[in-house]
């Protein structure tokens, strides 16, 4: 039963497949991997020599045939190479057909499977094969049927022309013909006239093809109903006639030719194809005639001249016509432009050919670019401004041809139109970088600009934007706009990016190069501390900027000496941030003498001493700097009241502006105030100096310290006497502390410090001292009346006593000393009152009467009324000095303004005149008794000016009261010192 069914499945597969190739083309791949398995699996049920097996063995064959077509066709779909396995397949077909040609007899299954045979050899890359096939039914003569020997030579005519074996493609051809058993005789015919014109026979051939296209039937295709003409296949001759007409000279005679002999509406197609391979092949006259009778043409549309005029432009840059070429194309341009492109495939093929012939130009040319080819490129680009790639091309044969203005557009317009403008991409960065390349080679500074400033304002972080900003502050320090170089450099030198590590190494110098140039320190300190961060390799040198600007900045405070507190402030910060590491000796120099004059400004003496100790310890300082050091130490250690340190840093001056004179008290005084041996300098000064009064002022000085004051007197009085006062005003201080008469009455004997005030004290002490020898002796006489005798004797050695105490007051009188003459007349008043009392006060006699003894107290009257008169005489006298209140106004401030020891003396002188002193001046002269000396200073005070005066060094306030202590004092040379610190003060700059 199942073989049964097996039988009736292979017949009705055979009688439904029976060569109907159409069916199996219509099955799908499920259906012929069905078919073929069952029929497969039938073939060994039936003989294969019969009508059955071969009809069985063809049916596989074309089933696996038409498999293997289609799994090529998915494999073609798939780009993949036999993926499917449509190689196995045809050559199973091919081992089927091989059998099924070994087997039948039958001429129609033999033509079949010989032609099956070949093209599946040739689909499976097996030429030779198919070749061998044909040529063996050709030489071996083992198939006689005349139709199968015919279509062997044509399947050879195949082989062979597209081997390019067109001789031989041409006997064959030929023999083929001759048989005249061709099912296609037209396409041999026309393989024949294609043959004909590759070996040469130009004139043979294009007859051939015209014959071909004369004889309808040759290109008829057979139908049920007849033979029908094959449209396309006409086409397709008249279409190729074109190109061998092309191969010869064209005449007018051989365009009517073409027009006539062309299918209906295909005429014009024919003439625009002859006109398109004429000017393929550059031939140039006969392109020309084509294309002037396709203009003429009544039938031409405005996008067909369109494509002329392009055409003629390719033809006539063929011919080596440029002027010519420019022409044709900037008039199809321009008449693209006024009558526009209809058909969008067209016009896209148009535009393409139009930049295709521009470019061609372009490659043609080479190197030999031309303004014609610049022409024609700007007429493309007027119409097709959107052709980035044009406009770049453009661009850069303008800048070839040296038109830089215009190639510096013609970038512009690429930039513009970059395919990736929004993306900034590699388009629109060559755009950009042209524009610029063009500007520079153009060497115009405007130019050049423009293009900078353009590139960083639309593409200000492209990749070339480093190397932009590098030229772009190359031209504004061209243009003395340094302060925008350096902005521009500075860019440059700060991107962080590995690349351009040399550029942005010279950047950052450039930096600083223009900072100085445009002057701008301030920025320079800045950045040049940055870059000392950012370029290692570079540091020492930056920094070395940084400092140079620092000092300049700081050294331009220094020139202006109206800088306010605050500017000076900032610029001794800015030379404390210097780092001194890598600076040097003259930077050094120059930073701390900065810092020096900044901080006297700035009355900052901490500071001041430093960058002082600072520029000292530099080695090997020139004269001039070391002392420069060493004057500010020195005054920075006084104002600290470090003086030893101050005297031992002058000590070190080599050259001073002060004079021998100057330079020694100088000294000295810093000495004394250090508490250190002055005597030396004192000396000096004393030797050095042209002043009497200034030497005499140290004697002086020198006598007072002394333990034995008198002897150095003496030593120098030869030189004191030249100075009457300072020689007077020690003497009297020597006289006060050791009372020694005899010395001093040596010292004042010279008419010219007798003058002296001083000298007048001490003449007063002197004669007062005498003056209360004979007082005291006076004031202790007594009138003895015991006798006669011895009153007589009293009496009179009374008022002998009493004219020597005239005679003294009267020396006072003369000597014009107030005080002298008070105390002596008052005194001599009182002793005048005392004897004429006594002598009335004298007891009258015993041995006398009454009128004796009235006569006898008479008598005494009489004789003391002289010594009354006397003594109300004087009264008037002194009463004139105790009613002059200048008098002992003068005697209190000579208390207050001398020495302690001194002011002593003239209280004790005060106090002989209060008793002496009527009552209402007792009040007064007790009270002048009670003051002290101005001079009288107490030593815990003087210690806490000095005190103060190191707290507050600057203070003028301060210096002033120390001073007016150290003069109460005596204290000459430190006065002097203060002095001369006051004076100081008086220039120091900022209070």
């Amino acid at each position: 039963m199942k073989d049964f069914t097996l039988h009736i499945f292979i017949t009705i597969a055979l009688i439904f497949f029976f060569r109907n190739v159409l069916a199996i083309e219509a099955m799908d791949m499920d259906s012929l991997n069905n078919v073929i398995f069952k029929l497969e699996k039938a073939l060994p049920l039936v003989k294969e020599d019969s009508v059955k097996g071969e009809a069985l063995i063809g049916r596989i064959a074309d089933l696996y045939s038409e498999r293997a077509r289609k799994k090529f066709i998915k494999e073609i779909d798939e780009n993949c190479k036999n993926c499917l396995k449509s190689k196995e397949d045809r050559i199973k077909a091919i081992s089927l057909y091989k059998k099924l040609l070994s087997l039948s007899k039958n001429s129609k299954v033999q033509h079949i499977a010989i032609f099956q045979m070949a093209h599946l050899y040739r689909m499976t890359g097996q030429d030779k094969r198919a070749e061998n096939l044909f040529e063996n039914i050709i030489n071996k003569k083992t198939i006689t049927n005349p139709k199968i020997i015919a279509e062997a030579h044509a399947g050879l005519v195949e082989i062979y022309y597209a081997r390019g074996l067109f001789h031989k493609a041409l006997n064959h051809a030929n023999q083929a013909l001759k048989i005249d058993q061709l099912k296609s005789p037209g396409l041999i015919v026309y393989r024949k006239a294609w043959c004909l014109l590759n070996v040469g026979k130009h004139s043979e051939a294009k007859n051939t093809l015209v014959k071909l296209l004369k004889t309808p039937r040759l290109i008829s295709l057979e139908t049920k109903e007849g033979f029908e003409l094959d449209i396309s296949f006409q086409q397709d001759i008249a279409r190729d006639l074109s190109v061998f007409y092309a191969r010869g000279k064209v005449t007018n005679k051989d365009i009517k030719e073409l027009l006539e002999i062309s299918p209906t509406g295909k005429a014009y197609d024919n003439l625009f194809y002859l006109g398109q391979e004429l000017s393929r092949l550059g031939t140039y006259s006969s392109a020309l005639l084509v294309w002037e009778n396709v203009l003429n043409s009544k039938e031409i549309t405005n996008d067909q001249k369109l494509e002329v005029l392009i055409r003629l432009a390719e033809l006539h840059l063929i011919a080596a016509k440029y002027n010519k070429s420019v022409a044709s194309f900037v008039e199809a341009i321009n008449f693209w432009k006024k009558n526009g492109c209809k058909d969008k495939v067209d016009c896209e093929a148009l535009r393409i050919r139009a930049k295709n012939h521009v470019i061609n130009w372009h490659k043609q040319r080479g190197k030999k670019i031309s303004e014609n080819l610049l022409n024609t490129y700007i007429a493309y680009i007027s119409l097709f401004d959107d052709d980035y790639e044009m406009i770049l091309r453009a661009a850069t044969i303008a800048k070839s041809l040296n038109q830089f203005k215009k190639s510096q557009e013609l970038f512009r317009l690429a930039s513009h139109r970059a395919i990736d403008r929004a993306k900034k991409g590699p388009a629109f960065e060559a755009a950009l970088v042209g524009e610029i390349e063009a500007a520079e080679s153009s060497n115009n500074n405007n130019s050049k600009k423009e293009a900078y400033e353009y590139y960083l304002e639309v593409n200000a972080k492209g990749p070339k934007a480093i190397e932009v900003n590098y030229q772009m502050a190359h031209l504004f320090s061209s243009k003395k706009e340094y302060l925008k170089a350096a902005d521009s450099f500075y860019f440059v030198a700060t991107r962080k990016t590995s690349k351009y590590k040399g550029l942005k190494k010279k950047a950052a110098e450039l930096v600083i190069d223009n900072l100085v140039l445009a002057k701008n320190y301030e920025k320079l300190e800045k950045v040049a501390i940055e870059f000392s961060k950012l370029f290692k390799s570079k540091e020492k040198e930056f920094k070395s900027h940084a400092r140079k600007a620092s000092l300049i900045l700081a050294l331009n405070i220094v020139d202006d000496k109206n800088a306010t507190r605050e500017i000076n402030e900032k610029a001794f910060q800015r030379l404390s941030g210097i780092s001194l590491i890598g600076s040097d000796k003259k930077e050094k120099i120059q930073i701390y003498k900065a810092k020096i004059v900044i901080a006297e400004r700035l009355n900052d003496i901490s500071n001041l001493i430093a960058a002082a100790t600072g520029l000292y310890k530099i080695p090997k300082l020139s004269v001039h700097d070391n002392d420069f050091a060493l004057n500010y130490l020195v005054w920075g250690n006084e104002l600290k009241s470090n003086f030893k340190k101050s005297y031992l840093y002058a000590r070190k001056i080599k050259n001073t502006s002060m004079n021998k004179t100057e330079h020694s008290i100088w000294l000295g005084m810093l000495a004394e105030l250090a508490k250190m041996p002055y005597e030396k300098y004192y000396n000096d000064f004393i030797r050095y100096t042209n002043s009497r009064k200034q030497a005499n002022s140290i004697r002086a000085k020198f006598i007072l310290e002394s333990k034995k004051p008198w002897q150095l007197l003496s030593k120098n009085y030869n030189k004191l006497k030249f100075t009457p006062d300072i020689l007077s005003d020690l003497a009297l201080e020597l006289y006060a502390n050791s009372k020694e008469q005899k010395k001093v009455k040596t010292i004042i004997k010279t008419t010219s410090i007798k003058k002296t005030n001083s000298a007048r004290i001490i003449m007063r002490e002197l004669y007062l001292n005498e003056y209360m020898k004979l007082l005291n002796e006076v004031k202790n006489h007594k009138i003895h009346s015991q006798s006669q005798y011895l009153l007589k004797k009293s009496l009179n050695k009374r008022l002998n006593l009493l004219k020597l105490l005239e005679k003294k007051a009267n020396e006072a009188i003369f000597s014009q000393d107030w005080l002298s003459q008070l105390y002596s007349l008052e005194n001599l008043k009182q002793e005048n009152l005392r004897i004429a009392n006594e002598i009335t006060s004298l007891p009258v006699p015993k041995n006398i009467n009454k009128i004796q003894a009235n006569e006898f107290v008479r008598a005494l009257n009489e004789k003391a009324k002289p010594f009354i008169v006397k003594a109300q005489s004087i009264d008037k006298k002194t009463q004139s000095f105790w009613d002059n209140n200048a008098l002992f106004t003068s005697l209190e401030e000579d208390i207050k303004s001398t020495s302690i020891k001194v002011s002593e003396l003239l209280k004790n002188e005060l106090k002989l005149l209060l008793e002496l002193a009527p009552n209402s001046m007792k009040n007064k002269l007790s009270n002048i008794s009670k003051i002290k000396t101005n001079k009288y200073v107490n030593n815990s005070d003087l210690r806490k000016a000095w005190q103060d005066l190191k707290n507050n060094p600057l203070d003028s306030n301060v210096l002033l009261h120390l001073k007016e202590l150290e003069e109460r004092n005596n204290s000459h040379t430190i006065v002097a010192y203060l002095d001369i610190r006051l004076a100081k003060l008086d220039n120091w700059s900022l209070k």
